[in-house]
Protein backbone atom coordinates (compact mmCIF):
# COMPACT_ATOMS: atom_id res chain seq x y z
CA UNK A 1 0.00 0.00 0.00
CA UNK A 2 1.29 3.47 -0.90
CA UNK A 3 1.87 5.89 1.96
CA UNK A 4 0.27 9.33 1.84
CA UNK A 5 0.47 12.09 4.45
CA UNK A 6 -2.87 13.60 3.41
CA UNK A 7 -5.69 11.71 1.71
CA UNK A 8 -8.41 13.26 -0.45
CA UNK A 9 -12.11 12.59 0.13
CA UNK A 10 -15.35 14.10 -1.14
CA UNK A 11 -17.17 14.69 2.14
CA UNK A 12 -14.35 14.45 4.70
CA UNK A 13 -11.45 16.86 5.16
CA UNK A 14 -8.23 17.11 7.11
CA UNK A 15 -7.84 13.36 6.65
CA UNK A 16 -4.21 12.64 7.47
CA UNK A 17 -1.95 9.73 8.26
CA UNK A 18 0.20 10.21 11.39
CA UNK A 19 3.07 8.32 9.79
CA UNK A 20 6.30 9.73 8.46
CA UNK A 21 7.69 11.70 11.42
CA UNK A 22 11.19 11.13 12.74
CA UNK A 23 11.00 10.09 16.38
CA UNK A 24 12.92 8.35 19.14
CA UNK A 25 14.42 5.21 17.64
CA UNK A 26 12.91 5.48 14.17
CA UNK A 27 9.90 6.90 12.33
CA UNK A 28 6.17 6.88 12.98
CA UNK A 29 4.51 4.19 10.87
CA UNK A 30 2.10 4.88 8.06
CA UNK A 31 -1.22 3.08 8.09
CA UNK A 32 -1.66 2.86 11.86
CA UNK A 33 -3.37 6.05 13.04
CA UNK A 34 -5.45 8.40 10.91
CA UNK A 35 -7.18 11.67 11.86
CA UNK A 36 -9.96 13.66 10.18
CA UNK A 37 -13.01 15.86 10.45
CA UNK A 38 -16.34 14.30 11.41
CA UNK A 39 -17.86 11.81 8.95
CA UNK A 40 -21.39 13.22 8.79
CA UNK A 41 -20.95 14.23 5.13
CA UNK A 42 -19.01 11.17 4.02
CA UNK A 43 -20.03 9.85 0.61
CA UNK A 44 -20.40 6.23 -0.41
CA UNK A 45 -17.03 6.47 -2.18
CA UNK A 46 -15.47 7.93 0.99
CA UNK A 47 -16.71 5.01 3.06
CA UNK A 48 -15.32 2.57 0.53
CA UNK A 49 -11.92 4.27 0.62
CA UNK A 50 -11.87 4.05 4.42
CA UNK A 51 -12.47 0.32 4.12
CA UNK A 52 -9.80 0.03 1.43
CA UNK A 53 -7.28 1.64 3.81
CA UNK A 54 -7.87 -1.26 6.18
CA UNK A 55 -9.46 0.96 8.83
CA UNK A 56 -11.77 -1.13 10.99
CA UNK A 57 -12.20 1.15 14.02
CA UNK A 58 -13.48 4.72 14.17
CA UNK A 59 -13.06 6.67 17.40
CA UNK A 60 -15.31 9.73 17.73
CA UNK A 61 -14.03 12.29 20.26
CA UNK A 62 -17.07 14.56 20.07
CA UNK A 63 -19.64 15.35 22.77
CA UNK A 64 -22.90 13.32 22.60
CA UNK A 65 -24.79 16.50 21.66
CA UNK A 66 -22.68 16.71 18.50
CA UNK A 67 -22.92 13.03 17.64
CA UNK A 68 -26.72 13.12 17.88
CA UNK A 69 -27.04 16.21 15.66
CA UNK A 70 -24.43 15.15 13.08
CA UNK A 71 -23.92 11.38 13.37
CA UNK A 72 -21.04 9.79 11.51
CA UNK A 73 -21.69 7.86 8.34
CA UNK A 74 -19.83 4.60 8.82
CA UNK A 75 -18.50 1.80 6.64
CA UNK A 76 -20.31 -1.44 7.44
CA UNK A 77 -17.06 -3.14 8.40
CA UNK A 78 -16.04 -0.54 11.00
CA UNK A 79 -16.47 -0.66 14.76
CA UNK A 80 -17.59 2.71 16.16
CA UNK A 81 -16.56 4.05 19.57
CA UNK A 82 -17.45 7.41 21.11
CA UNK A 83 -15.30 8.80 23.92
CA UNK A 84 -16.09 12.46 24.54
CA UNK A 85 -12.84 14.07 25.69
CA UNK A 86 -14.82 16.97 27.16
CA UNK A 87 -15.78 14.87 30.13
CA UNK A 88 -18.15 16.91 32.30
CA UNK A 89 -17.69 20.06 30.18
CA UNK A 90 -20.76 20.91 28.11
CA UNK A 91 -20.23 22.38 24.62
CA UNK A 92 -21.33 25.88 25.68
CA UNK A 93 -18.89 25.78 28.60
CA UNK A 94 -15.79 25.44 26.44
CA UNK A 95 -13.48 28.42 26.74
CA UNK A 96 -13.19 29.26 23.08
CA UNK A 97 -13.89 32.28 20.90
CA UNK A 98 -14.58 30.51 17.66
CA UNK A 99 -15.74 33.62 15.82
CA UNK A 100 -12.24 35.13 15.69
CA UNK A 101 -10.28 34.27 12.56
CA UNK A 102 -7.10 32.31 13.37
CA UNK A 103 -7.56 33.00 17.07
CA UNK A 104 -4.74 32.56 19.56
CA UNK A 105 -7.27 31.77 22.32
CA UNK A 106 -7.79 28.07 21.53
CA UNK A 107 -5.01 27.49 24.03
CA UNK A 108 -7.48 28.36 26.82
CA UNK A 109 -9.81 25.57 25.71
CA UNK A 110 -6.94 23.08 25.42
CA UNK A 111 -5.75 23.93 28.91
CA UNK A 112 -9.34 23.56 30.19
CA UNK A 113 -9.69 20.13 28.58
CA UNK A 114 -6.40 18.82 29.92
CA UNK A 115 -7.16 20.13 33.40
CA UNK A 116 -10.67 18.66 33.61
CA UNK A 117 -10.65 15.64 31.30
CA UNK A 118 -7.55 13.63 32.17
CA UNK A 119 -9.67 10.51 32.72
CA UNK A 120 -11.13 10.83 29.23
CA UNK A 121 -7.76 11.20 27.55
CA UNK A 122 -6.54 8.16 29.47
CA UNK A 123 -9.51 6.18 28.15
CA UNK A 124 -8.72 7.32 24.62
CA UNK A 125 -5.06 6.25 24.80
CA UNK A 126 -5.94 2.93 26.43
CA UNK A 127 -8.47 2.28 23.69
CA UNK A 128 -5.97 3.13 20.94
CA UNK A 129 -3.37 0.90 22.56
CA UNK A 130 -5.71 -2.10 22.71
CA UNK A 131 -7.34 -1.74 19.29
CA UNK A 132 -6.08 -4.04 16.55
CA UNK A 133 -5.50 -2.71 13.06
CA UNK A 134 -5.62 0.85 11.71
CA UNK A 135 -7.75 3.39 13.56
CA UNK A 136 -9.35 6.65 12.44
CA UNK A 137 -10.05 9.16 15.22
CA UNK A 138 -11.74 12.51 14.84
CA UNK A 139 -13.73 15.32 16.45
CA UNK A 140 -15.67 17.95 14.46
CA UNK A 141 -12.98 19.88 12.56
CA UNK A 142 -10.26 17.36 13.35
CA UNK A 143 -7.93 19.96 14.82
CA UNK A 144 -8.60 20.65 18.51
CA UNK A 145 -9.62 17.53 20.43
CA UNK A 146 -8.08 15.49 17.64
CA UNK A 147 -4.97 17.68 17.82
CA UNK A 148 -4.54 17.03 21.54
CA UNK A 149 -4.89 13.28 21.04
CA UNK A 150 -2.34 13.44 18.23
CA UNK A 151 0.04 15.42 20.43
CA UNK A 152 -0.05 12.64 23.03
CA UNK A 153 0.57 9.92 20.46
CA UNK A 154 3.51 11.88 19.06
CA UNK A 155 4.83 12.46 22.59
CA UNK A 156 4.78 8.74 23.32
CA UNK A 157 6.56 8.08 20.01
CA UNK A 158 9.20 10.71 20.80
CA UNK A 159 8.37 13.14 17.97
CA UNK A 160 10.11 16.51 18.34
CA UNK A 161 7.95 19.30 19.79
CA UNK A 162 8.63 21.51 16.75
CA UNK A 163 7.18 18.82 14.52
CA UNK A 164 4.14 18.52 16.81
CA UNK A 165 3.54 22.26 16.43
CA UNK A 166 4.07 22.12 12.67
CA UNK A 167 1.65 19.22 12.28
CA UNK A 168 -0.95 21.02 14.40
CA UNK A 169 -1.04 24.21 12.34
CA UNK A 170 -1.69 22.39 9.05
CA UNK A 171 -5.35 21.82 9.93
CA UNK A 172 -6.33 25.43 9.20
CA UNK A 173 -5.39 25.08 5.53
CA UNK A 174 -7.32 21.85 5.03
CA UNK A 175 -10.62 22.83 6.68
CA UNK A 176 -10.74 26.34 5.17
CA UNK A 177 -13.84 26.50 2.99
CA UNK A 178 -15.00 23.07 4.12
CA UNK A 179 -16.44 24.13 7.50
CA UNK A 180 -17.80 27.30 9.08
CA UNK A 181 -15.12 27.12 11.78
CA UNK A 182 -12.75 30.07 11.27
CA UNK A 183 -10.85 29.68 14.56
CA UNK A 184 -8.00 28.01 12.68
CA UNK A 185 -4.98 26.29 14.19
CA UNK A 186 -2.48 29.06 14.79
CA UNK A 187 0.85 27.63 15.89
CA UNK A 188 0.89 29.81 19.02
CA UNK A 189 -1.95 27.77 20.54
CA UNK A 190 0.11 24.58 20.54
CA UNK A 191 3.29 26.37 21.56
CA UNK A 192 1.49 27.89 24.56
CA UNK A 193 -0.01 24.54 25.48
CA UNK A 194 3.35 22.78 25.39
CA UNK A 195 4.82 25.58 27.53
CA UNK A 196 1.95 25.15 30.01
CA UNK A 197 2.56 21.41 30.21
CA UNK A 198 6.24 21.98 30.92
CA UNK A 199 5.48 24.55 33.61
CA UNK A 200 2.64 22.67 35.31
CA UNK A 201 3.79 19.04 34.95
CA UNK A 202 7.32 19.01 33.59
CA UNK A 203 6.14 18.24 30.04
CA UNK A 204 3.53 16.31 28.08
CA UNK A 205 5.11 12.98 29.05
CA UNK A 206 4.83 13.84 32.73
CA UNK A 207 1.20 14.86 32.21
CA UNK A 208 0.58 11.37 30.84
CA UNK A 209 2.12 9.99 34.05
CA UNK A 210 -0.28 12.18 36.02
CA UNK A 211 -3.39 10.81 34.28
CA UNK A 212 -2.29 7.20 34.66
CA UNK A 213 -0.70 6.23 31.36
CA UNK A 214 1.63 3.45 32.45
CA UNK A 215 4.89 2.36 30.88
CA UNK A 216 3.14 -0.78 29.67
CA UNK A 217 0.59 1.28 27.74
CA UNK A 218 3.34 3.49 26.31
CA UNK A 219 5.31 0.45 25.17
CA UNK A 220 2.24 -0.99 23.48
CA UNK A 221 1.55 2.27 21.62
CA UNK A 222 5.22 2.75 20.74
CA UNK A 223 5.52 -0.74 19.31
CA UNK A 224 2.36 -0.26 17.33
CA UNK A 225 3.26 3.22 16.04
CA UNK A 226 7.03 3.34 15.56
CA UNK A 227 9.12 1.64 12.91
CA UNK A 228 12.66 1.13 14.26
Amino acid sequence: MKAYRRLHFDGIENFRDLGGWECSGGMTKYGVFYRSTELAKATKADLQRIEDLGIRTILDLRHPEETSIRPDRLPKSCIYKNISVQGSILPHELKVNGDVYMTHTLYNMYRQLLTVSGDEFRKVLLFLADTEGPVLFHCAAGKDRTGLTTMFLYTIAGVDEKDIVADYEVSHTYIKGFMDDVSGSHYMNMEKLIAFLHKAYGGASQYLDEIGITNAVRRKLYKKFVSC
